[in-house]
């Protein structure tokens, strides 16, 4: 019996500073991100991916150190603008910037999800964070790929000074499909507007 309530403190025990863990982890990580001040945009990932022979996109990641998604990461519901399908992520991610806006901490990383087929998709995500480093809410900004090299789509992206997010989501058609409404090297978009609000929720405002 006692041997068994011991058991049981130390399995508590274990898991409070797992919880201590995961709630300071952000934290922690900040190291491993670099500061900066708003506005900032897609323009400044260009330096982060590049397509290689087989007309894949990678991530180049500049000797960054990959860390391993949370539980609260995956637990998430993520925002995102994409119209066609979601990749999903692996378990690691590269951290990339952070930064504060209305007494809330924001962080911006990038990784490598897969879509059909095995589709590369470089996607870069905002999180947001409050005082215990707990995650509030998060946003895919960026979905770049081509899909069996016959269309083109990526995010033009940027957070400026104020907390709005501008979005132009674009599609660029790569072969001539026979389609009326969408010929060959046309770019068809979307613009979407969102905002950093003081509860550090994303908040769609057209």
């Amino acid at each position: 019996m006692k041997f068994l309530k011991n058991f049981v403190i130390i399995c508590l025990l274990i898991l409070l500073n797992i919880n201590i863990a995961f709630s300071a982890n952000i934290k922690k990580e900040l190291r491993f991100y670099q500061q900066i001040k708003l506005p900032y945009s897609s323009k400044q990932l260009k330096k982060y991916y590049y397509w290689d022979e087989f007309g894949e996109l990678n991530i180049l990641s500049h000797e960054k150190m990959p860390l391993r998604f949370s539980m609260q990461d995956y637990s998430v519901k993520i925002k995102t603008f994409s119209d066609d399908f979601h990749g999903s992520s692996g378990a690691f991610y590269f951290p990339l910037i952070y930064f504060n806006f209305n007494k809330f901490l924001y962080t911006g990383v990038m990784y490598m999800s897969f879509g059909a087929n095995d589709v590369h998709i470089f996607t870069f995500r905002l999180n947001s964070y409050d005082s215990n480093g707990k995650l509030i809410d998060a946003i895919v900004l960026d979905e770049r790929y081509s899909e069996e090299g016959e269309v083109l789509l990526w995010n033009d992206f940027t957070i400026k000074a104020n907390g709005i997010i501008y979005v132009n989501q674009q599609k660029k058609l790569l072969i001539d499909a026979g389609l009326s409404d969408f010929k060959k090297g046309e770019i068809k978009s979307k613009k979407s507007q969102y905002q950093m609000t003081k509860t550090g929720l994303f908040k769609k405002l057209k």
